[in-house]
């Protein structure tokens, strides 16, 4: 009997730990907070589409519920565009704040999708590198005019 009664502890604890492990890494941060990460121009590949002069995001929060950036871009006419975006992470678009007509989802996996004020859409896909210093963006970028360019961001971390 304390063999059988062992085993179902044992069975309970491996179940529960199971279901404990993957809610604790979800529960983990994606990018280090608060960190600040810059567009590395030189290891970026815009695919032929609109090039970015600078873009540098700061992460002030990142949970599954709450993400918080700040982001300041300065787009390849040369106008710098300052805003901060702050919501789940659960793929809805929600305006940003600062930049009229724009807005940005994304989910726990770092799947992310940008509606900008012209019409241009931005979907892609968002990860850190094993580095902890880098930040990869894939992305499908598609113009006002319905163009489209693949395109490869390369962020570096910039504050530490």
């Amino acid at each position: 009997m304390k063999m059988r009664a062992g085993w179902r502890v044992l069975a309970v604890g491996v179940v529960c730990g199971a279901m404990v492990c993957p809610a604790m890494l979800a529960a983990k941060t994606k990018l280090p907070v608060p960190s600040t990460w810059e567009l590395d121009q030189l290891r970026s590949d815009f695919g032929g589409g609109p090039k970015m002069q600078s873009d540098v995001f700061t992460v002030n929060e990142d949970k599954p519920a709450m993400l918080s950036v700040d982001f300041v871009m300065v787009d390849d006419s040369g106008k710098t565009v300052k805003s901060s975006w702050s919501g789940p992470q659960n793929g809805r678009m929600l305006p940003l704040t600062g930049s009229s007509g724009m807005s940005f989802g994304i989910d726990k996996d770092g799947n992310e999708h940008w509606v900008f004020a012209d019409g241009a859409t931005r979907v892609g896909k968002m990860s850190l590198e094993k580095d902890k210093r880098t930040v990869l963006v894939r992305v499908l970028y598609t113009g006002k005019d319905g163009k489209q360019y693949n395109q490869v961001l390369m962020y570096n971390r910039t504050d530490q």
